[in-house]
């Protein structure tokens, strides 16, 4: 098998929770294998997540790799450490939510806050192109 692969989560948010770039990776690991992230906040967002993937890695035998260096579950320093980041993961995404709740209040409060703009369906769009078109470039008389 092949020692490096990269498996990239795209359209993943607060409210997507599409993860097929880790459900991927965790299934292409194997005994003995390292499962490497760039960033923690990006691999667990709380620390349920986070005490739930790692429990599984180990049992099957997978360290896990933070940018350069290695942990290991099982040892009680290494899952100290994970716990501690996983725990400052979650703190930060709820600093997040908090902020962006108060900044909706302040922009409610100030008349600001208008929600999502309602779209026009596409077959009431072709009128109003056709109209611009027309006042674009009127026609010769």
């Amino acid at each position: 098998m092949p020692e490096d692969l990269v498996y990239i989560d795209r359209d993943f948010g607060t409210t997507r929770r599409n993860r097929a770039g880790l459900d991927q990776a965790l299934a292409a690991v194997w005994d003995g294998s390292v499962f490497t992230v760039t960033t923690f906040d990006r691999f667990a967002r709380n620390m349920a997540e986070a005490n739930e993937t790692l429990t599984g890695l180990s049992g099957r035998g997978v360290l896990f790799g933070l940018g350069a260096s290695v942990y290991d579950w099982n040892d009680p320093f290494g899952r100290l450490f994970l716990q501690t980041l996983a725990m400052v993961a979650e703190f930060e995404a709820n600093l997040g939510h908090l902020r962006t709740r108060e900044g909706m209040a302040l922009a409610k409060k100030n008349g600001k806050l208008k929600g999502k703009q309602p779209e026009v369906p596409e077959p009431a769009r072709r009128p109003i192109r056709r109209r611009y078109a027309e006042v674009r470039s009127p026609s010769p008389t």
